[in-house]
């Protein structure tokens, strides 16, 4: 029966398929219907730059989604236009769970290869799916158009179409680790987040390995690592590697951040196991080059159309004489109908276009639209520029090929990148190298170049030549045989004047008599003059957070820092903190005293400044937890015409209220000097006082409300040295008490000098001693537990301190033997003191050796009295030092060979503390 059923549902299948017309779910003229939103729809595709089709093999990418909303999305289905008959067969019964194979390939051989793994995606979340690309000629390019479809909360039908585009590339052409594709662009309200994926390549002959290839983002305030790529890491010559960057469109005003990869130096040839490892390459510090960048256009806006059109074909006229470009409007308004237009240099002489895209274009990609190109002769080969416009203002270019596979000339003109960005009349110049490819079938002689810009007063000029064409200026002719390439490689300079526009080359060659002239793939330059402030701190991503307790005298800030990554100053109005929402009772504000930014101050291009937020002190009596949301807002102008901009970013701060805080203060027992609040200024403590020296930690229960009940101070983790008295009033070890609200007790914590003596003759006891532990429970008045045990962090007193510093020093007596090991009639023992300064008159003793000689230790020196039942010399007289010297006699009855070990245990005379180095010692005698 089960085989019967899966029979029965394939003929259904089939029949179903057999009727649609090309497509996949959700491609134009496909099964599921929809109807375009005017709200910004749950799932969104990141856009994404073109994809590198290395040496024409196969490449594999991500297509990553977003859900945007604020619940989970099921039954979402991944699909492709032109989708082959099979494909979609095999993709409805995947649906169904019968699951041969889910991958889903269009006409053109484009595979998405897990098609349903992105079938739900919680609120909040993402995922993505892989794909993998057809191979491809040299010169060629293409695209695939992928759709998504799935119900949304209201139970509405919506869809989403999104562009890859891919085209052929020759890594040994490159040098260096790029980002392929040139640009990509987010458009979305201010404060919004977008995602979008870039192309990293390495270029270079293979087995040449890039090692620290960093990601070096030049807005960080506004753009972030998403995922993909680790810095740090190694970059192999023809690896592709995508990688998702976030993007928070902050401000009010078009931007363009860059990212520009950097290396370090290279080695060749290793294992194919290791041509991407996250080894230990931070030594590598040298940066030996800097690749191609690419260029994040930043749109906030509340109605703003970004258009994305998939790329031209190169036509091969034997195969076929029209291509069709797909558009999509992935940006949050519609394209109003009639105002899209196409333009191309050719004007209909061989070249005709049918734009199918003069009604409503969607906002966010819920829809898209073709325009075709048909080539009227196709016995011709050549080029044609075709710009894109809205309203008559330029929004994409490209330059359709057309060729002749037989004796016909055919040239293609790649640049890379193909998209810049310069700051208007800067010295800096931006490169771009030209990789032109002879893909005809006949060797072509002097070929020559020219440029094209779309306005001399952005961009004056393309000079300084070089490049593998071998030539220094763009008139000079140069060969290139079929199936051939070489570079061109030029610098280009802004101008005087701001804006957006295009720049190409044109190739010049005559073939029997006939002129042919091919134009290059465009160049997209930004040429700012503007002041652009943007938050370096926080990073993109990043909402900073200031949590300060109730306590009243604590208080924590963070530091914002504005950077003018513009090219005109930006001449400040104001900044402040702008609520939103609901606010605590106390919320942080502005800390002029240690801010740089000044309120109506002037930030230069590429200067920055700091603000810096302060929270607190905040009262005793804020009993409850509160929160709130601030917006640090930068209002400023400039540039030419004066414009105003508004720049901010979010920040959150959180009140934690005062039911239940313990504080501790400290003072000095009997101590020398110092306040125990520094290192440098560490309560003093010395071994020639027999008092008690240390600290009194005075703990208070600083709640308004509470008790503490079972208060318990834990003293079981003190350095080596230090030891709880019994003198204090907080319980210890395993006694508790009730500490009322508002009351104190007292921990103390003395010197164990008498241990020390055998450990060393100075101690800090590891530097900062933090305030021992406290626990507690928390009850309310009538005895009802409130609020459970608490256990304290790291407690503070009220200059915020976590703990206090102590020194121990003492006065040592260093004990030595003139002669030891071995046969010798006698030897010395010397006793010397150090460091005894302040200390009273003591003496050095050593214990009695009758047990063990029947000779009676003889004085030598300093004062000493020995016999056979002790030492005693008198080694410091309150002002000054001796050294005392005493000769021990050894045994002459021993037979040879006997051995003995004679113990000398040292000590002093007097209450004083010495360390004694050592405690003790053996004479080692052995008779020979």
């Amino acid at each position: 029966m089960k085989s019967a059923k899966i029979i029965g549902a394939l003929v259904l299948l089939i029949s179903q398929i057999a009727g649609c017309s090309n497509g996949g779910p959700g491609a134009s003229g496909g099964i599921i219907p929809f109807s375009p939103f005017s709200a910004a729809p749950a799932l969104s595709v990141n856009d994404m730059t073109s994809v590198p089709i290395v040496n024409g093999g196969n490449t594999a990418g991500k297509i990553y989604i977003h859900n945007n909303g604020n619940s989970t999305v099921s039954s979402i289905r991944v699909g492709l236009q032109n989708a082959t008959q099979t494909s979609k067969l095999v993709h409805m019964l995947s649906l169904m769970g019968i699951n041969l194979n889910s991958s889903i390939a269009d006409k053109n051989g484009f595979r998405l290869t897990n098609p349903d793994n992105c079938a739900v995606i919680k609120a909040g979340a993402s995922c993505f799916i892989d794909f993998v690309t057809p191979s491809l000629a040299a010169g060629q390019r293409n695209s695939a158009v992928i759709s998504v479809d799935y119900t949304n909360s209201k139970q509405q039908s919506q869809h989403y179409q999104s562009i890859v585009n891919y085209a052929y590339v020759d890594s040994a052409s490159l040098t260096g680790v790029n980002f392929y594709g040139g640009s990509v662009s987010a458009v979305g309200e201010t404060g919004n987040v977008k995602y979008v994926t870039a192309y990293l390549l390495g270029g270079g002959t293979p087995g040449t390995i890039y090692n620290n290839v960093n990601l070096q983002i030049s807005n960080v305030g506004a753009v972030g690592l998403a995922n993909g790529f680790v810095n740090g890491n190694q970059v192999a010559a023809g690896q592709v590697i995508p990688v998702e960057f976030l993007v928070k469109l902050n401000g009010n005003k078009p931007t363009v951040a860059t990212v520009t990869p950097s290396y370090g130096e290279t080695t060749q040839t290793i294992k194919a196991t290791q041509l991407l490892k996250s080894a230990s390459l931070q030594g590598h510090s040298l940066q030996d080059g800097l690749g191609d960048s690419l260029l994040i256009n930043l749109t906030p806006a509340q109605a703003q159309a970004n258009l994305v059109f998939s790329n031209l074909p190169v036509l091969s006229l034997e195969s076929g004489t029209t291509a069709t470009v797909t558009v999509v409007n992935n940006g949050n308004a519609d394209v109003a109908a009639g105002t899209f237009t196409v333009t191309d240099t050719d004007g209909g002489t061989h070249v005709a276009i049918s734009n199918n895209c003069s009604g409503v274009i969607p906002a966010y990609a819920a829809s898209s639209c073709t325009v075709g190109f048909s080539v009227n002769d196709a016995t011709i080969t050549g080029s044609d520029v075709v710009t894109y416009k809205i309203s008559g203002s330029t929004v994409g270019s490209d330059t359709l090929y057309y060729k002749r596979n037989n004796a016909f000339p055919a040239l293609t003109l790649a640049p890379a990148p193909s998209a810049i960005a310069m700051a208007k009349s800067a010295v800096v110049e931006s490169t771009v190298t030209y990789t032109i490819t002879n893909t005809g079938i006949v060797p072509l002689t002097g070929i020559s170049l020219s440029s094209n810009i779309s306005s001399s007063s952005m961009v004056t000029t393309f000079n300084n030549i070089t490049g593998t064409c071998g030539i220094t200026s763009l008139a000079t002719a140069f060969n290139l045989n079929s199936g051939a390439s070489c570079t061109v490689i030029g610098k280009y300079q802004a101008g005087g004047s701001s804006g957006v526009g295009y720049a190409y080359l044109q190739a010049n060659v005559t073939y029997n008599s006939t002129a042919y002239k091919y134009s290059s793939l465009p160049v997209r330059y930004t040429i700012t003059a503007a002041p652009n402030l943007i938050f370096t701190t926080p990073a993109a991503g990043v909402t900073p957070d200031i949590t300060t307790d109730a306590n009243g005298f604590e208080s924590n800030s963070y530091t914002f820092t504005i950077q003018n990554t513009g090219s005109e100053s930006a001449i400040l109005t104001s900044y402040s903190l702008v609520p939103s929402g609901a606010q605590a009772d106390v919320v942080p504000a502005i800390d002029a005293s240690n801010s740089t930014c000044l309120q109506t101050g002037t930030v230069a291009p590429g200067a920055s400044c700091n603000v810096a937020v302060k929270y607190g002190p905040i009262v005793a009596t804020e009993s409850s937890n509160e929160s709130g949301t601030l917006l640090m807002t930068f209002n400023y102008h400039g540039g030419v015409p004066d414009t105003a901009y508004v720049e901010s970013t979010a920040m959150t701060y959180h009140l934690v209220g005062n039911d239940s805080y313990v504080g501790v203060e400290f003072s000095g027992l009997n101590t020398e000097s110092g306040t125990g609040t520094s290192a440098g200024a560490a309560f003093v403590t010395t071994g020639k006082a027999s008092t008690n020296q240390g600290v009194t930690l005075t703990y208070t229960n600083y709640s308004q409300n509470y008790d503490m009940t079972n208060f318990n101070v834990n003293t079981n983790n003190l350095p080596r040295g230090l030891q709880a008295s019994g003198s204090g009033t907080c319980p210890t070890g395993s006694s508790t008490a009730t500490l009322a609200k508002s009351s104190s007790c007292t921990i103390i914590l003395t010197v164990n000098k008498a241990d020390y003596q055998t450990v060393g003759g100075s101690t800090t006891f590891g530097g900062l001693i933090p305030f021992p532990q406290a626990s507690w429970w928390v009850n309310t008045n009538s005895g009802t537990p409130q609020g459970g045990f608490y256990l304290s962090g790291a407690l503070k007193n009220a200059a915020s301190a976590t703990g206090f510093y102590l020194s121990y020093t003492q006065a040592q007596l260093t004990s030595t033997l003139s002669t030891n090991n071995g046969q010798f009639v006698s030897t010395n023992l010397t006793m010397a003191v150090t460091n005894a300064t302040g200390y009273a008159t003591f003496n050095s003793t050593v214990a009695g050796v009758s047990s063990y000689l029947e000779s009676a230790p003889v004085a030598i020196s300093g004062g000493c009295t020995a016999n056979l039942s002790g030492v005693t010399c008198p080694v410091w007289n309150g002002t000054s030092a001796t050294s005392g010297v005493v000769s021990y006699i050894m045994p002459t009855y021993f037979v040879s060979g006997s051995a003995t070990n004679i113990p000398l245990v040292f000590g002093t005379s007097s209450s004083v503390y010495v360390y004694l180095n050592p405690a003790y010692m053996f004479i080692n005698y052995t008779q020979s």
